[in-house]
């Protein structure tokens, strides 16, 4: 007999939204959110209304709640803090980067998207070939509904700029092999680009060893507040030339990929998050408990 290490009724009691008898199956709209991410939140406009930089204690509190979340990030996707990128949510940070990323691509570039993909993660590469004249070619899918490596494959060609796929369908749960996908990207000289919103709210993420160059999730899928989060590869990132608006900060090299003033209280709530999970173990255990 299998057994958890969960006590879901204990688990049950720390969401509001769960008190009510409903069960929410609604997975496009996002996961419930546990008291205490709300009460992060509240507490950090409450406590920490301010902005970096500054010498009073407000700004430090902002600063800490800044350092925490990128930390937080990084240990949630097993990269260095200072790779972390936050955003408005992924599509938004979807589209500013690939806009950088193409700063010194040109025309008749080619840009490979995958039929298992949301189009959150389409869109920014259709829209941009379309101002840029670059062109998009689909990566093919096999009967059983997976990434179909031998199409991927012969797509390939010196023109690739970048393959950009889903690491999980969120239509039909198909979970491609990412670190296959950022190797053969690699191979010939572009970039992988993965999307794994739907995945990392299922399973552990571990960028380092899929080896890809840029990777998105949004935190709202596993029990946090509205917010994007990539990380891109480190080397990368210190390449590209951002779309910066003076005098935001440029250090460390994630930061300079963030416009304007932080949502500071989503990232404290962000942080509330990844203490929750890791108050159940992590991603670890609830996959078993999925499972």
């Amino acid at each position: 007999m299998t057994t958890t290490l969960l006590d879901i009724d204990a688990v049950r009691q720390r969401f509001s939204s769960l008190q009510g008898g409903f069960a929410f199956l609604d997975a496009p709209g996002g996961s419930q959110v546990p008291d205490e991410v709300g009460d992060a939140i509240a507490r950090a406009l409450r406590e920490a209304s301010a902005n970096i930089g500054a010498p009073y204690e407000t700004s430090r509190r902002v600063e800490a709640i800044l350092s925490r979340s990128r930390a937080d990030a990084g240990a949630f996707l097993n990269c260095s803090a200072d790779d972390v990128i936050f955003g408005t949510n992924m599509t938004t940070l979807d589209f500013m980067l690939s806009r950088t990323a193409s700063r010194d691509w040109k025309a008749g570039d080619k840009i490979l998207v995958s039929r298992l993909d949301h189009d959150g993660g389409v869109a920014p590469w259709v829209e941009l070939a379309a101002d840029r004249g670059f062109e998009v070619d689909w990566i093919d899918l096999t009967d059983d509904l997976r990434l179909d490596f031998d199409d991927l494959e012969r797509k390939l060609d010196d023109r690739v700029k970048v393959v950009a796929c889903v690491y999980a369908s969120n239509a039909v749960g198909s979970i491609t092999d990412a670190q296959r996908v950022a190797e053969l990207a690699r191979q010939a000289g572009a970039l992988s680009w993965i999307d794994a919103v739907h995945y990392a709210a299922h399973e552990p993420v571990d960028v380092q060893a899929i080896g890809c160059d840029v990777l998105l999730c949004s935190p709202y899928k596993f029990c946090g507040p509205h917010l994007g989060l990539a990380y891109g590869r480190h080397e990368l990132l210190e390449s590209w030339r951002p779309y910066k608006a003076r005098p935001a900060g440029s250090t460390p090299v994630g930061r300079r990929f963030e416009t304007g003033t932080s949502p500071y209280e989503l990232l404290a709530g962000f942080s509330a998050t990844i203490a929750y999970l890791d108050s159940l173990g992590g991603l670890e255990v609830l996959r078993a408990y999925e499972r």
